[in-house]
C-alpha cells in the first residue's frame, strides 16, 4: 500500500498509509473508497524494534569479545599455574639433587679420600687401587651430575643462548663417544656409532652435544659388562632421526612413562651401582624441543632401551 505524508491543522507532518478500493453500480465503476489511515504509531514502533534490534546485535558482540577476553585469561590462567607448578617442581628437584644426590656421593667421596690419606699404609697395593677406582667413580658421578645441574640451572634462567647453525652429525658424535669412551671401556662395553661420514643437520652444537653425551652416559650406566651400545642417525622425513640402542636391563612402561618430567622422582641404579637423578634426560628433552623436535623411548624389561630423537631439518 501507498506511503505519503499529510499535513496536520497545526502544520505538523504526519505519515500516512492509503488504500483505494473502487466503487461498482450497475457493474460498472462509478467512484472509489479510499482509506487514509495514520501510521505514525507504526512506524515508531518499527523503528524501536529496528533500534532493538541493533542493540540486541551489539550486546551479541560486545559479549562475544567479552567472552573470546574470558577465554584467552582463562587460557592465560592456566599457562600462569603450569609455569608456577613447573617452577615449583624444578625448585624441588634442585633442591633435592643438592641435599641429597650430590651431598651423598661427596660424602662418600670425602670418607674414601679421608681413609686413603690417614690409613695409607694399613692397605696393600690391591686394596688401594680398589680405593682409587671407587674415588675416580664417585669423582666422575658427581662431575657429570654438576656438569648437567650447571647446564640445567642455566636454561632454566634463559641464560642458554640457542645458536642454531650447519654441522656435522658425524664429527659430534664420534667427538662424544671419545669423551665417554673411557667409562665403557671400564665395564667394557663396546660403542659403536653407524653414523656415515658427511651426514650434515642445522643445529645447536653445544646443545645437541648435551642431548647424545647424556644418552649415552645413560646407555653405559644401564648396560652390563660386555654390553653393547650402538649409535645411529639418518635421514627422513622428520630431518634426521638419532637412535640409542644398549643391550642393558631395559625397563617397564611404568618406568618410561616417568621418563623426562621434572615433577616425577626416577632413581634406578645402574649395572654398576651407579647413581643417578634423571635430570640429563629432562636436559635432553628441553633441548630437543628447542630445536622442535621430539624425543622417545621404547623398551622392554631384559631387553634393552632403544633412545630416539629427532632434528627438524632448517626451515
Amino acid at each position: 500500500m501507498p506511503e505519503d505524508n499529510f499535513r496536520r491543522k497545526d502544520g505538523t507532518l504526519f505519515p500516512v498509509q492509503f488504500k483505494c478500493s473502487p466503487m461498482y453500480q450497475d457493474n460498472k465503476i462509478s467512484g472509489a473508497v479510499i482509506i487514509f489511515s495514520d501510521i505514525g504509531e507504526h512506524l515508531k514502533l518499527q523503528q524501536e524494534l529496528v533500534n532493538l534490534l541493533k542493540d540486541v546485535k551489539e550486546a551479541n558482540a560486545n559479549l562475544g569479545k567479552e567472552l573470546k577476553i574470558k577465554n584467552e585469561l582463562n587460557v592465560k590462567l592456566r599457562e600462569s599455574e603450569k609455569k608456577l607448578l613447573d617452577a615449583n617442581s624444578a625448585k624441588d628437584k634442585f633442591f633435592s639433587i643438592i641435599s641429597h644426590d650430590l651431598r651423598n656421593p661427596l660424602g662418600s667421596f670425602k670418607q674414601l679420600t679421608t681413609m686413603l690419606s690417614k690409613e695409607y699404609d694399613i692397605f696393600d697395593d690391591y686394596e688401594r687401587k680398589e680405593l682409587l677406582a671407587q674415588i675416580e667413580d664417585y669423582a666422575e658421578n658427581i662431575f657429570n651430575l654438576l656438569e648437567n645441574l650447571l647446564i640445567w640451572s642455566r636454561a632454566q634462567r634463559g641464560k642458554i643462548d640457542f645458536f642454531p647453525q650447519a654441522a656435522d652429525i658425524h664429527f659430534i658424535v664420534n667427538n662424544v663417544i671419545s669423551l665417554i669412551k673411557f667409562h665403557a671401556v671400564q665395564k667394557k662395553i663396546a660403542l659403536i656409532s653407524n653414523v656415515r661420514t658427511g651426514l650434515e643437520g642445522f643445529c645447536d652444537v653445544n646443545m645437541l652435544t648435551t642431548i647424545i653425551r647424556n644418552l649415552i652416559s645413560n646407555a653405559v650406566k644401564f648396560t652390563h659388562e660386555n654390553g653393547t651400545i650402538t649409535i645411529d642417525a639418518v635421514k627422513d622425513e622428520r630431518g634426521i632421526t638419532f637412535s640409542f640402542t644398549d643391550t642393558g636391563v631395559g625397563m617397564t612402561k611404568e618406568v618410561m612413562n616417568k621418563l623426562f618430567r621434572i615433577d616425577v622422582t626416577q632413581t634406578t641404579p645402574g649395572t654398576g651401582n651407579e647413581k643417578g637423578t634423571g635430570l640429563g634426560l629432562i636436559l635432553c628433552k628441553e633441548f630437543v624441543e628447542k630445536h622442535g623436535g621430539s624425543i622417545w623411548v621404547e623398551s622392554e624389561p631384559g631387553s634393552g632401551s632403544t633412545f630416539y630423537f629427532t632434528l627438524p631439518e632448517k626451515e
